[in-house]
């Protein structure tokens, strides 16, 4: 039975957001960091899906969803 989730981790691009993207992704998990720190995110490793984003507007966070 496939357990993994898949996970979204808002502003995960540091600080303690990273520290969870990390936590789940240890697990095996599938992770996906949205962040507005666009040089954040390029320093992410190759195994967190990421996408720049603003989480807080719904239109960007619909968007954001569907290419997740």
């Amino acid at each position: 039975e496939d357990t993994h989730l898949n996970v979204v981790v808002t502003g995960g691009a540091k600080g303690i957001g990273i520290g969870i993207a990390f936590l789940f992704a240890n697990l095996g998990h599938n992770v996906v960091v949205w962040d507005q720190d666009a040089g954040a995110i390029s320093r992410l490793p190759c195994c967190i899906f990421d996408i720049c984003c603003d989480a807080s507007s719904p239109e960007v966070i619909f968007g954001a969803s569907a290419k997740t």
